[in-house]
């Protein structure tokens, strides 16, 4: 059976270890009421596409 990985992780106690990975617990809490990672994806768009934007003037390459 599938289960997420147990505290501790690094220096961390009480934190999941996904959750820190993701930077919080909401894709893990996402993934868990069933949302497909596809549309998790999807939900994404917006941000990365701000970010690329955000980014493209400090590009060396």
């Amino acid at each position: 059976r599938f289960a997420w990985r147990r505290p501790p992780y690094e220096f961390e106690r009480k934190r999941l270890p996904i959750d820190i990975l993701c930077g919080s617990d909401a894709i893990r809490r996402a993934l868990e009421r069933g949302v497909a990672l596809r549309a998790l994806e999807r939900s994404w768009r917006g941000d990365l596409a701000r970010w690329r934007r955000a980014r493209a003037p400090v590009l060396l390459y």
